[in-house]
């Protein structure tokens, strides 16, 4: 009997200083883009903000993925959710015990083949610190073995 199984790929690191002090209200994109080249159908995306001031009940951040066929041309840019991007996920209401640091994980999000960059519009209404942010992929895919 045939079983599947699941492969991870190494974790990858979307994001980190174009996260550093980040306003309220205020979104980036990562500067480099992601290759999944090697057709990775899905990833887990982690989310790691500390926050100098604890956010508010209810504020989030959105993340969207900007699918490019040349590898040099991304939908839209500047702090409008750009058109052509793919929404994957809200991040809200999670915060660790000491209230100013959200780590997050979205997980088995699919993602498109090919060179990606991720966008993120913080609405937490309060600035994401100068240094420790980051925004991570763990690909992965499903493979059928007999």
């Amino acid at each position: 009997m045939a079983k599947i199984k699941r492969l991870d790929s190494s974790v990858v690191t979307l994001m980190d200083t174009e996260l550093n002090s980040l306003g309220s209200l205020a979104s980036t994109q990562s500067i480099t883009a992601f290759d999944n080249s090697d057709t990775d159908f899905y990833g887990d995306i982690e989310l790691v903000v500390p926050y100098g001031l604890r956010p508010d009940v209810g504020p989030h951040s959105d993340i969207f993925i900007k699918p490019s066929v040349d590898g040099v041309n991304y939908p839209g840019s500047g702090s409008v959710i750009p058109q052509g991007a793919l929404y994957i996920g809200t991040i809200q209401n999670l915060r660790d015990t000491n209230g100013k640091v959200l780590r997050a994980v979205l997980p088995r999000v699919s993602i498109p083949a090919g060179l990606i960059k991720f966008w993120i519009k913080n609405l937490t209404n309060t600035s994401y610190i100068s240094s420790g942010n980051t925004l991570k992929i763990r690909p992965n895919r499903f493979q059928i073995e007999a």
